[in-house]
């Protein structure tokens, strides 16, 4: 190994640690490009910008290009650059992981997100990182099965009423009706603390009988948040389980924000 190797190297651990301005402190005259890159990297994540120029011979120079992608605004090239480097290169560390979460979620890159970050998964690495955003693309691509299985080995690490809005729609989706209406019902039991069977057959007396309405409540126009969660809840006691994907997954679109127990069980 070479001195500049291994002053790539100390870079490369310190960029690791977050310890940016260590490096532009202590680098800040090297010849080595492959510092030099290190150089702009710390630049662009503790300042957002570097008008250093890098050298297409540096090794990290497909990362300097992906953060200047992504500093640029320019998300869907710089989750690119960063999927690229993540499966072929051994340099990582979990802040790049996040760096292409936070771009290959800005240019709705699932298919990508689900395959990269996968193989951190596999290897049990940066899981409170990866495990939310894996669990989310595998359900965006259609990955229903393996969307749940990451909820059921990851919960640690998967917050949010969003997240157990979904991983009742790949209960659905896989058809497990019951599972799905047992999982949302116990949402309210999280929130409430009351007893979860009461609110099983409570919940599923109220909206097993609106089968009758459904005309009515199908053809309202611009239905407000509420009203489109009645509609969901009555599909899915009424073993419509379709139309309930379709119209939770409309929700999770349109309230992405929302709080689970104003959605189902405000009213």
């Amino acid at each position: 190994m070479t001195a500049k190797t291994d002053l790539a190297v100390e870079a490369w651990e310190l960029y690791d640690e977050g310890n940016f301005q260590r490096i532009l402190e202590d680098y800040a005259h090297t010849t080595d490009p492959n510092v030099h890159d290190l150089l702009i990297l710390a630049e662009l994540k503790s300042a957002g910008k570097s008008t250093r120029i890098h050298s297409s011979s540096g090794i990290f120079s497909p990362l300097v290009a992906g953060m200047r992608a992504r500093a640029s605004g320019m998300h869907s090239a710089a989750a690119e650059h960063f999927a690229d480097w993540l499966a072929r290169k051994d340099y990582c560390c979990e802040s790049l992981v996040a760096d292409f979460i936070d771009s290959a979620k800005k240019a709705a890159g699932y298919e990508m997100m689900y395959k990269i970050l996968s193989r951190f998964l596999s290897a049990n690495r940066y899981l409170a990182t990866i495990a939310q955003p894996l669990f989310m693309s595998a359900f965006q691509t259609g990955h229903y099965r393996e969307s749940l299985n990451i909820f059921e080995t990851c919960r640690e690490h998967i917050n949010g009423n969003m997240s157990l809005q979904t991983a009742a729609l790949c209960m659905i989706h896989l058809g497990r009706y019951r599972d799905a209406e047992r999982f949302l019902v116990s949402l309210h039991k999280k929130i409430s603390g009351t007893e979860y069977e009461m609110n099983y057959e409570k919940v599923r007396a109220r909206y097993a009988p609106l089968i009758r309405k459904l005309p009515a409540m199908e053809k309202q126009k611009n239905p407000s948040r509420e009203e489109l969660m009645e509609l969901g809840m009555t599909y899915l006691f009424n073993a419509r389980y379709q139309d309930a994907v379709r119209i939770f997954e409309s929700l999770s679109e349109k309230y992405a924000n929302a709080p689970v127990r104003e959605l189902i069980f405000s009213r």
